[in-house]
């Protein structure tokens, strides 16, 4: 999600984080205004849906093998796994 300097500004000065913007826009629901633009916001069911999606995820980082995933070029995941050994970098 790209964050105009304006939005960066206000984001910090809120204390939100970026991952809380891509979460409302994920689980939340858009309005449109007369000028075009969208509002996005999370009524309380969406905001309880953000919370169940983060408890289920939680057990990923909590483990002691970190999981990773194989990116493409244009984007699609390849694969997705724990690391066990180091990864490798060309």
């Amino acid at each position: 999600m790209r964050l105009t300097k304006h939005a960066k500004t206000r984001a910090r000065e809120r204390g939100c984080q970026p991952l809380s913007l891509e979460l409302i826009k994920r689980f939340g629901h858009g309005a449109r205004t007369t000028a075009g633009a969208k509002v996005w916001l999370a009524n309380k069911r969406e905001r309880g849906m953000i919370l169940e999606a983060l408890k289920a995820v939680q057990h990923d980082f909590e483990k002691p093998d970190p999981l990773y995933f194989v990116e493409a070029p244009d984007g699609a995941v390849v694969t997705v796994g724990r690391r066990t050994k180091a990864v490798r970098r060309r």
